[in-house]
């Protein structure tokens, strides 16, 4: 039916227009200094004020979900808060501790009681705000909850993962200094309240934080304005089609569209508008970023809701198009030009899903592998339905290019192999040319394509008929192996720049970063006057010296080495009582020739040095510091440092613990085993791989190890060749890391997986498409069993398929849960023999933390 461009409807187009620009001109005229003054009077103290009232509602909540497990006389409830309460709480029975949900810190009862609602709390972790709450149970048990919601995070030890701040989801203040919490009473001081009206805290902004606050709030405010007003301005243009359908020139107001919605995403990308509106973890560039247009995860999903929907208009308002009014007219040639664009427009909209599948696994650590891991994240379900987009668009547009493409050749099918012949010699051209050539992919895509054009499967895809669902499933069936062709590529793409950057690691000698802090640590070691009055005075104690070196000299920065500290009077003697070895002892061992850098007091031992001097098997590298201790230019004693890295810990002896998952190294790293050799002598190795019974020397001949790795008894291996200048008669140094191969069988998980979600997806979607299409009464006899057969297979497809899931999660759930128990046992049983030893003096400090260094591990 067509569509006529009415009165009411060119009303409402001129409304939402007029009101689009208005709210655009507004924003332009806010982003002015003038009107910035004018809202920012008091846009950070609101927003503040905001923050503690929501934090207190959340609070209130988890105390009265606490207060419900008591009155059911379910305590054992409490358990299940843990995994949904936003901020922790502490209940106490009778004055006794009953459940916490912190286990890193308890408060003691004496800091926390008192006849209050709302308080602020000066603890030893930081400031709190705490909401109490206090009732009897049946038994007149005396219950009393306590819910701190961090202002303040305060950590007795801070390094590169732990840094003690403000939390600014509700003071958005970064620098402690910018801001002052209960400061004494002046004329700038702003108090904020509790949901009933007290007083809880009241903080002072600095004038120049206060204005950076503010701006960013107003930031937020215009931000928002200008998108409102884009979105209204983009419904206007959108209503406007009608008039273009009714001239039949949809085309024209497609293109014009397409334009505009081009120009607004570019703008929002480029000064990042949603990610400031927004704040949400998936505009967050850190989780993926792969162009200017696809700056973050939630861009991208915003870009593929655009371009679906524009390709889905297109596709339903082809027939109110110029261009097929007047398919009848063009001449043979140009038709044939014109076929050959479309057969390559089908192309570019499957190397989309080749596109956005290859940036998640080069540009991002989000994985679609579900062989790997079977839990998953909002990023990750989030990208599964950016997939499932890229899929939508490219079913659409190979079904509009197919329907164009036989109009064009009248169907003539020598006419139709020739264009679809031309157009994918010349895409393999321009992909091998580009890098970006994938033969089961082209095959694939040629093979649906050419299915489609000689057996007018396209002519059926709103009806509903066996050929419908044999024409959804083909296309599932090209979307499902796209899929899991490209994860199964990109991921040993991926597994290789991993074990590459691992190899290079390996491959490193001397840390230049590190030695550089470690000059610096030298001299300010050298000119401590404390420690030179500790080691010249016999009744101060020494201990108090590798204190002060620790948290004032050395300040974790050097957390990628285990950090040792030896101190010696002036005759070499040993200071501690856990090491009587002499200085000279040491000195013999690390002051060699070898060892030695630029500066004398500086060594440094590489991982060959440490298997040829036999230092260490397991040693990767190493620094030896010498620090000469005078006082009024007599000598005192001396401080010696051990900087070790081991094989083991190439990385970081923190990040397992502290360090956000999205953010460790590859998980696969664990797994990879690795060798050095010096030519074709084996020096070392390292891991679950055998190389000196398993691994053909003659294969670190083969140029293809260091490039592209190769597979030999089911693992593959990639070697790195250290390409420093050496002397003739020294053959050149290699690392080789080996990891288990690829399987195929890897592949046809994804597969299975990804075609179960795409027949779900692409029936709902039909489903929801067509059903005003639809009436089961007007079907056929043979449209109804084919119906039913459908029901009959997906629907029980689909019951096994959850309840596998949900078994596969559930059984993997409780095998990382006996896993994480029997590794705490373990860790336990370890900690305590350690802690016994130190408390014996059995053990020297820097021993012990180098034991909690690879108990970290086990997080």
């Amino acid at each position: 039916m067509m569509h006529v461009f009415t009165q009411k409807i060119r009303s409402r187009v001129l409304l939402l227009s007029a009101a689009g620009l208005l709210l655009l001109l507004l924003a332009w005229l806010l982003s002015f200094d003038t009107a910035h003054r004018f809202l920012s009077h008091a846009g950070i103290d609101s927003q503040i004020q905001e923050n503690v009232l929501h934090a207190f509602e959340e609070a209130q909540e988890e105390a009265d979900r606490v207060r419900l497990t008591f009155q059911n006389n379910n305590q054992a409830a409490l358990a299940q808060i843990l995994d949904e309460q936003p901020y922790p709480f502490y209940v106490f029975k009778n004055g006794s501790l009953f459940f916490w949900s912190d286990f890193s810190f308890v408060p003691p009862y004496e800091h926390l009681k008192g006849a209050y609602r709302y308080r602020l709390l000066n603890l030893s972790r930081g400031l709190f705000l705490a909401y109490h709450d206090e009732f009897l149970t049946g038994g007149k048990a005396y219950i009393e909850t306590y819910v701190l919601i961090p202002i303040y995070r305060r950590y007795p030890v801070e390094n590169n993962y732990l840094q003690s701040g403000f939390n600014t989801a509700i003071i958005p203040v970064t620098q402690q200094e910018d801001i002052r919490i209960n400061p004494p009473l002046t004329t700038d001081i702003v108090e904020v309240k509790a949901p009933n009206g007290q007083v809880v805290f009241s903080y002072m902004l600095m004038p120049d934080a206060r204005r950076s606050l503010n701006q960013a709030f107003v930031q937020r405010i215009v931000i928002g304005i200008a998108c409102l007003g884009m979105v209204l301005l983009a419904w206007a243009i959108w209503l406007s089609r009608f008039y273009w359908i009714q001239k039949q020139l949809f085309e024209f107001f497609w293109a014009a569209f397409f334009v505009y919605l081009l120009l607004c995403r570019g703008v929002m990308t480029h000064y990042r508008w949603l990610s400031t509106l927004t704040r949400a973890e998936l505009f967050d560039s850190k989780l993926y970023a792969s162009s200017m247009l696809s700056p973050s995860l939630g861009d991208l999903l915003v870009n593929a809701l655009l371009l679906t929907w524009l390709v889905f208009a297109l596709r339903v308002h082809l027939p109110h198009t110029f261009f097929i009014h007047r398919l009848h007219k063009v001449n043979r040639i140009f038709g044939f030009v014109w076929a050959t664009c479309l057969a390559l427009l089908s192309y570019v909209s499957i190397g989309l899903i080749v596109y956005f599948i290859s940036t998640l696994y080069l540009d991002a650590t989000i994985s679609l592998d579900i062989s790997t891991q079977i839990n998953f994240s909002a990023a990750r379900i989030v990208a599964l339905f950016v997939f499932l987009l890229f899929c939508l668009v490219y079913f659409l547009l190979t079904n509009l290019c197919v329907r164009l493409f036989r109009k064009l050749l009248r169907q003539h099918p020598l006419w139709m192999m020739l264009s679809f012949s031309t157009a994918t010699l010349f895409i393999v051209m321009l992909s091998y040319q580009a890098h970006f050539y994938h033969p089961w992919i082209v095959f694939i895509h040629g093979v649906f394509f050419l299915l489609s054009a000689f057996t007018k499967l396209p002519n059926y895809l709103f009806q509903l008929r066996y050929r419908t669902t044999l024409y959804l499933f083909a296309g599932a069936v090209v979307c499902a192996f796209t899929g899991a062709y490209t994860v199964g590529l990109y991921s040993q793409q991926r597994i290789l720049i991993n074990k590459v950057r691992y190899a290079e690691s390996l491959m490193a000698e001397r840390d230049l970063y590190t030695e550089f802090l470690l000059k610096e640590v030298h001299e300010q070691i050298r000119k401590d006057y404390n420690i030179q009055e500790h080691l010249r005075s016999p009744f101060l104690p020494k201990q108090l010296i590798k204190q002060r070196i620790r948290r004032i000299h050395l300040n974790n920065r050097f957390d990628n080495y285990q950090v040792r500290i030896l101190l010696f009077d002036a005759q070499g003697n040993s200071l501690d009582k856990s090491d009587a070895a002499h200085l000279d002892t040491y000195l013999h061992k690390y002051a060699k020739k070898q060892f030695q850098t630029e500066e004398p007091y500086l060594y440094f031992i590489n991982e060959q040095q440490a298997v040829e001097y036999k230092i260490s098997p397991n040693l990767l590298r190493a620094y030896i510091l010498k620090v000469l201790i005078k006082h009024q230019g007599v000598p005192v004693g001396y401080v010696l440092l051990e900087l070790k890295q081991k094989k083991d810990l190439p990385y970081n002896v923190y990040p397992e613990l502290m360090v956000d998952s999205r953010f460790r190294m590859p998980s696969e790293v664990q797994h990879y085993s690795y060798s050095v050799w010096l030519g074709r002598r084996l020096l070392y190795s390292y891991g679950q791989y055998n190389y000196e019974k398993d691994f053909n020397s003659r294969l670190l001949n083969e140029a293809a190890l260091y490039q592209t790795g190769i597979e030999s008894n089911g693992f593959h291996h990639v070697a790195v060749l250290d390409r420093a200048k050496r002397t003739s008669n020294i053959p050149p140094k290699i690392v080789v890391v080996s990891s288990p191969a690829y399987k195929l069988s890897r592949s046809f998980t994804n597969f299975s997986f990804l075609l179960l979600i795409l027949i779900l997806f692409t029936g709902a979607l039909f489903l929801l498409l067509s059903r005003n299409r639809l009436s089961f009464n007007r079907l056929s006899f043979t449209a109804k069993i084919q119906l039913y057969l459908n029901f009959a297979f997906f629907v029980p497809l689909l019951i096994v398929s959850a309840f596998t899931l949900s078994f596969m999660k559930n059984s993997y759930e409780e095998d990382l849960q006996r896993s994480f128990l029997q590794q705490a046992n373990n860790a336990m049983l370890s900690l305590s023999g350690s802690l016994q030893l130190f408390d014996n003096e059995d053990l020297q400090l820097d021993a012990l933390q180098q034991e909690l260094a690879i108990l970290s591990r086990y997080g």
